[in-house]
């Protein structure tokens, strides 16, 4: 778990952004105006750009204005620039003028459009990127007062003060992205903590622990492609990262790519002997990898499935579903030596292929076109992705209202993961072949991404 915590009081971080330059040389106009909500008293003077094409007349009542507004005549310095801005609605120095008096008036929300304007109208208008800074900072909008700093930073690169900033900034904003990260994780929300953990790389991506634990959330979602190029980032990052090292390791395992699983954990195991995760990891390698890949290409080729095929089948496509039994293992009776005897216990514990109340789970019975569609079901109802859909309305030729799998059976036609025949039958008895079998998980995954 990351620990990335920066103890730097707000003030300190306001009072690195508060004097990032204004035109003419001086960090911080002398000018001051009434406070404004998370801005300090002092302001940046938006000096009007060449491109403004302001006259001289109109120049001067722009200053005169900008004298009012210092002098606390609010009022006055308003009207002035609102006049002004009639005639250049394109105006970032305006824009920005009149941001000041939105900030004054306890209106941020519209100073800060108006200063987004100003950023469309010129990307450059340094008073507006420097004001949007400091008031997303005030504001502990770490991420947007990043964004804009780094903009300072590029438009003043000579700017030691905006680059001490920027960096705090990124300290604070990769914590902040890395807070929502595990408050989404505890929830299992993984979509939410991917993101979360992406938008951290984007500003920290020298920080190993991302990738691995963003490599982690990926196992949560079943995307091994996407973990085995996180754990690979993170050893690159750093090369004595064991953690990285197991688990990409045990990425390689469930994809089946023993060759490379083997070299890595035996490399493992001469740097740490001792290491009974390694040894664990290596034994079922030799042992029991071999058996189980020559299982999955036997089933791939069955004309129909039974009920044990497919439980094992679900459990190793969606390995997250662990996390959700929260119960004892249930003890299943009959299992004898069925190939996926122990991902069974697992699948019926959750209810998905449930057993007999004499813990029979009957691994070798034909399993039917209804139990599967209410087996997936349930898969995403655990994970929070069912939808609230009216299933009344799906036609299904062979599935009467009153059948109680009919509404799993419905949303699972709705949800395009299993089909009807041209007659719009279900064929709810039907067996599953092992191609099928695969092909309706494989859209079940794709679903859940």
């Amino acid at each position: 778990m990351v620990r990335f915590r920066v103890k730097m009081p707000l003030w300190v971080a306001a009072l690195l952004l508060a004097g990032i330059g204004s035109p003419g040389g001086s960090w911080l106009m002398s000018q001051t105006s009434p406070e404004a909500p998370g801005i300090k008293s002092s302001w940046f003077y938006p000096q009007p750009s060449a491109v403004e094409h302001l006259s001289a007349k109109e120049t001067k009542r722009f200053e005169d204005a900008w004298n009012s507004f210092t002098g606390g005549n609010t009022k006055k310095a308003q009207k002035e620039w609102a006049s002004l801005l009639k005639k250049h609605s394109d105006s970032s120095s305006l824009m920005t003028a009149l941001s000041y008096i939105d900030f004054t008036q306890q209106q941020p929300a519209s100073a800060v459009a108006r200063l987004e304007a100003a950023l469309r109208a010129d990307p450059k208008y340094l008073p507006a990127v420097q004001t949007l800074a400091r008031y997303f900072t005030a504001q502990k909008d770490y991420d947007k007062a990043y964004r804009f700093t780094a903009t300072l930073v590029e438009l003043r690169p000579d700017d030691a003060q905006a680059r001490s900033a920027l960096e705090e900034l990124r300290l604070l904003v990769t914590d902040q992205w890395i807070a929502e990260a595990h408050s989404a994780r505890a929830k299992a929300k993984w979509q939410d903590a991917e993101s979360a953990y992406l938008q951290a790389m984007t500003v920290a991506p020298e920080l190993e622990t991302l990738s691995r634990e963003l490599g982690d959330i990926y196992i949560y979602e079943g995307k091994w492609a996407e973990a085995e190029k996180s754990y690979l980032k993170a050893i690159r990052l750093d090369p004595t990262d064991i953690e990285a090292r197991k688990k990409l390791a045990d990425v390689y395992v469930r994809t089946n790519q023993r060759e490379k699983a083997e070299s890595l954990l035996k490399e493992l195991a001469d740097q740490d002997s001792q290491d009974e995760e390694i040894k664990s990891m290596l034994d079922k390698i030799l042992a029991q990898l071999n058996p189980e890949e020559e299982a999955l290409r036997d089933i791939r080729q069955r004309p129909q499935i039974n009920r044990g095929d497919f439980g094992a089948l679900m459990a190793i496509r969606f390995p997250f579903l662990k996390e959700f039994l929260t119960g004892s293992p249930v003890i299943l009776t009959d299992l004898g030596s069925h190939w996926g005897k122990k991902y069974l216990p697992l699948v019926a514990g959750l209810d998905l292929i449930p057993a007999s109340p004499n813990h029979r789970f009957r691994p070798t019975t034909i399993i039917r076109r209804y139990e599967i569609a209410t087996a997936i079901d349930h898969l995403i109802a655990l994970t929070n992705r069912r939808p609230s859909v009216d299933t009344s309305q799906t036609r299904i030729s062979d599935v009467p209202r009153t059948n109680p799998h009919r509404d799993a059976i419905a949303r699972m036609v709705m949800l395009h993961l299993m089909q009807l025949d041209s007659s719009d039958r279900f064929l709810p008895q039907a067996g599953v072949s092992g191609a099928e079998a695969f092909k309706i998980l494989d859209a079940v995954e794709d679903f859940l991404r």
